[in-house]
């Protein structure tokens, strides 16, 4: 039996406790630039982890998030410096505000192009 299939017997609490939790985890995680802090790929599935931690939840009640609150979550987390053209960039191109994987992708090519 699966995590996700032992949750209904939790209750309602654990769901919400879990989505709280997972949501607090993408809010603080960061992205501070390639070393010894981590780097890029490691954010992004990070960030991608949760996401499907969170989707797990859908069929007990969670509501789920929304690509362009992926997106805001994401874009907020990448505070290096060096991030901000690419922030601006993605912020202007509607292609991007309404996928994840998009975002994910432009960040990845502007960091082996930098």
């Amino acid at each position: 039996m699966t995590f996700f299939e032992r949750l209904p017997e939790s209750g309602p609490h654990m769901v919400d406790h879990l989505s709280a939790k997972w949501e607090k985890e993408l809010t603080n995680t960061k992205y501070l630039g390639e070393g010894k802090n981590g780097n890029f790929e490691q954010y992004a599935t990070r960030q991608k982890d949760l996401h499907q931690k969170l989707d797990g939840l859908k069929r007990h009640g969670y509501q789920g998030l929304d690509e362009r609150t992926k997106v805001r979550h994401f874009i907020a987390g990448l505070v290096h410096g060096s991030m901000t053209s690419c922030k601006l960039h993605i912020q202007t191109r509607p292609e991007c505000r309404t996928s994840f994987d998009e975002c994910v992708q432009v960040v990845r090519d502007f960091i082996q192009s930098d």
